[in-house]
């Protein structure tokens, strides 16, 4: 094994983390997959559907700031390993869920749990990887992170056909969570304080004052919002919606939304690696703003495999705007630590409203109308947020990367 005095071992650490955190959040997002046999046993409407599948977001929306700054005050590895331990626990509770009120408690469980590895992924990122490279390594995370979940769209539901049974596919992903976990503890270390390298000295300034401190922390929050909303929807509904308008079985959809997220890891990673590209943040958000808008309209019109494919493949190949973002955040001019685990934290909060709100207003929409085509239609607006937030950080807002830069020099 590489021994953590070697610098390879950051990366390795921050791999083994994102590959943890991508299986809880396969849990999470997957419920689209597992719906029509859930709705058919607990008798659901499309709108209890959409609450469901927002539960889990909802809690993250209301509990991501203070649990981040709390989290924050902890050694990462270990508040990440008992996260990790805990969040298999939950998603066995989520199978073993007899009623829906009982699956709804299950579900925010599971989101209160994810949320507490929000400030570890933030803390081990800054604690292992040198200052100039925060953003090679932050792109890195995303990607491994999307691979991940794209390969869980895909087994999830091999897992389904194989047992026939919901429950038991989550009682079957809970034990793999459990081995994560596992060689997580076993492999992972915190660094010591003294082997830390700082973003900006620190002071005596509250983290909380990154709130009202760097106004790019709420644009890009504004931006993400629409964007998230957009894609929720779709992961909770767009499964029921091709399987009744075109046919298509479940394991079709999730290998079509698989593809998507590993074929969106190597562009993330070429987004993150182009210092031309990563200068343009907000001429990047436009760009992916308006394709993901058209590919989810491909998504919701296509009527045969090959168009439903290719625009499932696009919309996710165009989603890597998530790391550009969050780059610009650890790049902020003077930040502090701490101050930068509360920003993303703020950052998230946007992006779990708009994630809870899609999937309830989807369903909501579609029982007033009768119609979910015409739902998801509507959801697949959400994300010119982004092309709005670019024009005015491209207008107004401050170029992050260019003055940042003498804050990143290693101290």
């Amino acid at each position: 094994m590489i021994s953590a005095k070697d610098p390879r071992y950051g990366w390795i650490l921050i791999g083994m983390f994102a590959v943890n955190y991508s299986m809880v959040v396969i849990a999470i997002e997957t419920i689209g997959l597992l719906l029509p046999q859930i709705s058919e046993e607990l008798s659901l409407s499309l709108s209890q559907q959409g609450w469901l599948a927002s539960s889990v977001l909802f809690s993250n929306l209301i509990l991501e700031i203070p649990a981040t700054w709390l989290f924050s005050k902890y050694r990462p590895w270990r508040a990440s390993a008992m996260s990790f331990f805990a969040a298999a626990l939950f998603v066995a509770f989520n199978g073993w869920a007899p009623t829906l009120a009982i699956l709804f408690i299950a579900r925010i469980g599971l989101g209160m749990i994810y949320l507490s590895t929000q400030a570890s992924r933030t803390l081990l990122l800054l604690h292992w990887i040198p200052g100039r490279q925060i953003g090679i390594a932050n792109g890195v995370i995303f990607s491994v992170i999307e691979a991940v979940v794209g390969v869980g769209f895909i087994v999830m539901p091999l897992i389904l056909a194989a047992v026939d049974d919901w429950r038991s596919a989550l009682y079957i992903w809970a034990g793999a969570c459990g081995v994560g976990a596992a060689l997580w503890l076993v492999l992972g270390r915190d660094k010591p304080a003294n082997e830390r390298e700082e973003l900006a000295r620190p002071g005596v300034r509250s983290p909380l004052g990154s709130l009202f401190r760097y106004k790019e922390t709420w644009i890009l929050g504004l931006g993400v919002s629409g964007a998230s909303a957009g894609r929720m929807a779709f992961a909770t509904f767009w499964p029921t919606y091709v399987g009744n308008e075109y046919g298509i079985s479940i394991t079709i959809a999730g290998l079509i939304l698989g593809l998507a997220g590993i074929a969106r890891a190597p562009v993330i990673l070429g987004v993150t690696l182009s210092s031309f590209i990563s200068a343009r943040t907000p001429l990047l958000l436009v760009i992916c703003g308006i394709l993901e808008c058209v590919t989810f309209m491909g998504m919701i019109f296509g009527e045969t495999l090959p168009i439903l494919f290719l625009s499932g493949i696009i919309n996710g190949m165009v989603m890597v705007f998530i790391p550009a973002m969050m780059t610009m955040l650890y790049r902020l001019p003077g930040i502090q630590e701490r101050e930068a685990a509360v920003a993303v934290a703020v950052y998230f909060s946007w992006l779990w409203m708009g994630a809870a709100l899609g999937p309830v207003v989807t369903g909501l929409l579609s029982e007033a109308t009768g119609d979910l085509g015409f739902a998801l239609l509507i959801m697949a607006l959400g994300p010119l947020s982004l092309v709005v937030v670019g024009l005015i950080l491209q207008g107004f807002g401050r170029r992050v990367e260019s003055r940042a830069e003498t804050q990143m020099e290693p101290r």
